[in-house]
């Protein structure tokens, strides 16, 4: 019973076929998180700690440093996210399906040349569901590039739409979000740098 809304997500948990807690709160969107959260709960219940306690504490999870870091809400939202490998990348993009917006927005920073390389099938078409996504230069970490990979390859592999673009870090500056907009910068590199970046220049102008 699992009910997305505007600020939240709530759900149940049943626990040995009966119903034990109702309307649990959770700030953080997306599956994993109720999934997650449900293991916590369980264990907290099988240590005798009370409804009211666990539903409290739960309620005020605002989650892990880069998982979903709201930096700036006004007409549109910018989030942070650590999502680096496919399977993360899926399961945010599924979270943040769930939350109301116009359009999802991603730049998205790979990470290394080994891991963009070895997993390159996984990316296939992982950005289909976004209507726009940014990818920047491979993040090397030290790496040379011995695999000869491009993050022009990259943004072929991940969607089957015309709805992905190549561009270097500082240009995503220029980009000008609409009303409505939900975008995520993902990645394990310093794009958290450019996301806190790119939100400032907002509340900057806010401020004016």
């Amino acid at each position: 019973n699992i009910r997305p809304e505007s600020k939240c997500t709530l759900f149940d948990i049943i626990i040995d076929g009966k119903e034990i807690f109702k309307d649990i709160e959770l700030i953080l969107p997306g599956r994993h998180n109720i999934l997650n959260a449900t293991a916590a709960i369980y264990i907290a219940y099988q240590h005798g700690i009370s409804e009211e306690i666990i539903k409290k504490q739960i309620k005020k999870f605002s989650g892990a440093k880069r998982r979903f870091d709201i930096l700036y809400k006004e007409d549109f939202t910018i989030i942070d996210d650590y999502a680096h490998h496919p399977t993360e990348i899926s399961a945010t993009i599924q979270a943040a399906k769930t939350l109301e917006s116009k359009r999802l927005i991603v730049v998205y920073q790979p990470h290394r040349y080994s891991r963009t390389n070895f997993l390159f099938d996984a990316y296939y078409n992982i950005f289909s569901e976004i209507s726009k996504g940014f990818i920047l230069p491979i993040y090397g970490a030290g790496e040379e590039n011995v695999y000869k990979i491009t993050e022009l390859d990259l943004a072929r592999q991940t969607s089957d739409k015309n709805n992905i673009e190549v561009i270097e870090n500082e240009n995503i500056m220029g980009f000008t979000p609409e009303k409505g907009d939900l975008i995520i910068f993902m990645g394990a590199g310093n794009i958290t740098y450019l996301a806190e970046k790119f939100a400032n220049k907002y509340r900057n102008i806010n401020r004016n």
